[in-house]
């Protein structure tokens, strides 16, 4: 009786590690947790007329963001317009937005974005001039 007990303990244990291990971490969920901006290396120099692009993130549940890219408009027509809701990827821990069949990924650590997808030229999609959304985005205030 005291082996079978034992053994009955072990497998629970056993079972219980490896559904953990199945469990992708969240990263975003400790960074996002208000509203948080993101800009490209333009938003500095803004005062000086450069073009910029800011990308507003919104939590909106454990596994989703609004996601919305806008650019300068002040002086002329904005280079980059994008606006989604983002789900949690549970394997990578990354957010994930399906646009014409394709997806995009948000990636975040530390104070960066970094956007990216598999069709490089979908990033060109939401933007003019040869601009696009890819790259990595640092964190504003």
């Amino acid at each position: 009786m005291y082996n079978k007990v034992i053994i009955m303990i072990v497998l629970v244990v056993a079972i219980s590690i490896n559904g953990c291990a199945n469990t992708a971490i969240n990263p975003t969920n400790a960074i996002i947790k208000q509203p948080t901006y993101y800009a490209n290396e333009g938003y500095s120099l803004r005062e000086a007329g450069a073009d910029w692009i800011m990308v507003s993130i919104i939590p909106l549940a454990y596994s989703q963001l609004q996601i919305s890219v806008k650019s300068r408009d002040d002086i002329k027509k904005p280079t980059c317009t994008y606006s989604s809701t983002a789900h949690l990827n549970p394997k990578t821990g990354d957010y994930e937005a399906n646009e014409k069949g394709q997806n995009i990924t948000f990636i975040f650590s530390d104070n960066q974005l970094e956007i990216n997808s598999t069709d490089t030229n979908l990033l060109h999609y939401f933007c003019s001039g040869g601009a696009t959304l890819k790259g990595t985005y640092q964190q504003v205030n």
